[in-house]
């Protein structure tokens, strides 16, 4: 949040509200994109990274998805064996 007090966000483009059940205007959904890019801006630094943010879970997430493939034939495979 550093770079929120250091870079001030100017959200100059208003606020879209929509009620329930109405589909929002391509007007709408615009103004929110550009509100968010405004906003999300203000806390990347100068030179273009993003500082604080923390990508360890993502680190693990292929270990962590081959080896339950992994188990999961071999369970497969081990009630195959002793059903059968």
């Amino acid at each position: 949040m550093q770079f929120a007090r250091e870079n001030p966000c100017d959200l100059s483009i208003p606020r879209v509200f929509v009620k329930d059940g109405e589909d929002p205007s391509v007007e709408a959904v615009t103004q929110t994109l550009q509100r968010a890019l405004k906003f999300y801006s203000t806390l990347q630094a100068h030179d273009g990274h993003w500082p604080g943010d923390f990508a360890g879970p993502l680190f693990y997430m292929p270990g962590l998805v081959s080896f339950q493939v992994f188990l999961s034939f071999l369970i497969s495979y081990v009630v195959k064996v002793n059903v059968l």
